[in-house]
């Protein structure tokens, strides 16, 4: 009978069963070695979330402060905002919301925010776009928005439409992240969704930005999408004239993990194979949390590059999806990183150390769990 790729919970599972049947080892025979010191000897366990929206991205809902507030009491110690780039979002950046962020970051002293993008990068998915705190964080990213954000391109006065970016673009954006004095991070967002993050490109961004290019979501968010009717991670599309060949079954979630996690083999593992320090992460990728049914007006962000709420509950309809598909963040996802210090440089230097630094959990009211999707 024929058999399809094997999963890595199959994998593991079938592991952990062929250890447990091994038995116990001789009674004699060489003494055990020594045992090493532990990697884990200094340091502290930091929980966060680097894929985080508000009202200044067009699908968004809520305030800075309120995206805060439930980091907050989720018992996360750092959180991204991570708005997505377009036409008004780098203005809007440096007037608004910057502003925001930094009287957040008064508010919650206790708690690591950094300012981040939501990277429509060019020719592939997205990706969060992680900045060190500097002076020059908000001019820095709103640098980086205007010149390689595939959304954010002004209009070409001769053609009035603006310019199309290529894969050549990406790299080029990857580049000037790389040569930022004080370095970003940069992660692909649910990789697989589309199919169009591929391999070449993945190796592409890393060989570009070594220092900054470290990995991807392998748990996506959008974690109460399968409870209100949806699909994990909105993995609900299919190919398109962009998409790599990747096989059908790749456009879905496996337990709550995107396809080039979960199988064994598969490009996770290769580029793993290849001494490339991609870690995996786990985020809420929150929009909308479940059960808030407020009326948003949409259109008012594309002229003053934010929705308004108007505080009414509207009743969802059978016939349209639900927007509800998210928890705040680290309710159910939190990513755990082991930094030298509680300190937002260290933070994104366990982040994009060489080192076992990083693990991505999913947690449900303390559950331990495999995700649901």
């Amino acid at each position: 009978m024929a058999k399809g790729p094997l999963s890595r919970r199959v994998f593991l599972t079938r592991a952990a069963g062929a250890v447990l049947t091994l038995g116990a080892g001789p009674l004699y025979g060489k003494p055990p070695l020594p045992r090493r010191p532990s990697p884990y000897a200094s340091g502290v366990w930091l929980a966060g979330d680097h894929h985080i929206h508000t009202k200044y991205s067009t699908d968004g809902r809520y305030e800075i402060i309120e995206q805060v507030q439930g980091a907050a009491r989720s018992g996360l110690q750092f959180c991204v905002i991570t708005d997505h780039g377009g036409p008004l979002h780098s203005k809007v950046l440096l007037q608004h919301a910057y502003a925001e962020l930094v009287e957040a970051r008064r508010k919650f002293p206790e708690l690591m925010i950094f300012q981040g993008l939501e990277w429509n990068i060019p020719a592939a998915e997205h990706g969060s776009v992680i900045l060190p705190p500097t002076d020059d964080e908000a001019q820095i990213l709103a640098e980086f928005e205007q010149r390689f954000d595939s959304h954010s391109q002004r209009p070409d006065p001769a053609t009035g439409k603006p310019p199309a970016l290529g894969e050549a673009d990406a790299i080029a954006g990857v580049q000037y992240l790389q040569g930022l004095r004080d370095k970003p991070l940069f992660l692909a967002n649910h990789p697989a969704r589309r199919g169009l993050d591929s391999p070449h490109e993945l190796r592409a961004w890393s060989d570009a930005g070594p220092d900054v290019m470290r990995g991807f979501e392998g748990a996506p968010g959008h974690g109460a999408a399968t409870l209100v009717g949806g699909i994990r991670g909105g993995y609900d599309k299919k190919p398109t004239a962009g998409s790599f060949p990747y096989p059908p079954e790749s456009y879905r979630t496996f337990g709550g993990y995107d396809y080039y996690v979960s199988e064994v083999g598969g490009l996770w593992d290769c580029l793993l194979g290849e001494g490339r320090p991609f870690y995996i992460t786990a985020n809420s990728d929150s929009h909308r949390y479940m059960g808030d049914f407020i009326e948003v007006d949409r259109a008012t962000y594309k002229t003053i590059g934010e929705v308004t709420s108007s505080g009414r509950q509207q009743v969802p309809a059978p016939d349209k999806p639900r927007r509800d598909t998210d928890y705040p963040p680290g309710a159910y996802a939190q990513t755990r990183v082991y930094a030298a210090k509680p300190d937002p440089h260290a933070v994104l230097e366990a982040l994009s150390d060489d080192g076992p630094t990083l693990a991505a959990l999913q947690e449900v009211q303390g559950a331990v769990i495999g995700g649901l999707g």
